[in-house]
């Protein structure tokens, strides 16, 4: 069955008067873009950094498994090349773009999209988008800018370990996401902290604006709950799915 387009919010009409139907146009502040590939199987592993779609296309052809990075989103040129190369849908790609989306899981078929809000900073509740595609041989994330919470994952293809080289793209796309999830830990324990000494000051001299810090550790932990709580839903919801990719 086809998918049904979507409406367009007001907003992104706007944006997008005078543009050919379907084409991408990158926010105001987009960083420059750059992809970067890993290349691996259960005894291979080749990093290719600033990579082209031609690079791409001859990682693709291969029988190992390719986690393609691509961060920044100025060249919307460059990120559709690199789409219609994977076989991505161009609502799909419309969502990448514009990033404001809520974590959500669709299935394409032959290509799972997850949505996903990632941590800037353990210090702060700042996020940005990260986009998640997993197809047959290949796993494609997108983010906004550079820095991320992957070097882990990075670290365990590089020294070989057994499980995530030999696990295939579906197992990587989980690693990712596990990851992900465990990026917000520090915030929650930063948190914690913070109602500690709150808990420890109200007891030892009680003050008005204590109550104004209580309700700031509650906005706090509200925005964190509307984080993460969708991110479990999704990736149960990828885990679940009945398709031929996880």
């Amino acid at each position: 069955m086809p998918r049904r387009r979507r409406t367009p919010s007001p907003e992104k009409r706007l944006e997008n008067v005078g543009s050919a139907p379907g084409q991408l146009q990158s926010l105001p502040g987009a960083v420059e873009s750059r992809l970067d590939l890993i290349v691996y199987g259960s005894k291979s592993f080749d990093t290719l950094p600033d990579a082209s779609t031609k690079t791409l296309k001859k990682a693709l052809s291969g029988s190992e498994t390719v986690w393609a990075n691509f961060v920044g989103l100025k060249d919307v040129g460059f990120l559709t090349k690199i789409g219609d190369q994977l076989g991505l849908h161009q609502l799909a790609l419309e969502d990448v773009v514009n990033s404001h989306q809520r974590a959500k899981h669709e299935d394409f078929e032959l290509v799972q999209f997850v949505v996903a809000r990632m941590p800037v900073s353990i210090k702060s509740l700042e996020t940005e988008q990260l986009s998640l595609f997993l197809g047959r041989n290949f796993v494609f994330t997108v983010q906004e800018k550079p820095g991320d919470c992957f070097e882990k994952v990075r670290d365990r293809l590089r020294e070989g370990r057994v499980r995530i080289r030999g696990g295939g793209p579906d197992y990587l796309a989980y690693a990712l996401l596990d990851s992900l999830v465990d990026s917000y830990f520090p915030l929650l324990e930063s948190i914690g902290i913070a109602l500690d000494d709150l808990e420890l000051a109200i007891m030892e001299s009680p003050e008005n604006e204590h109550v104004t810090r209580l309700h700031e550790i509650k906005r706090e932990l509200v925005i964190l709950r509307r984080y993460v709580e969708p991110l479990r839903d999704v990736i149960g919801r990828l885990l679940k799915e009945d398709n031929d990719l996880v």
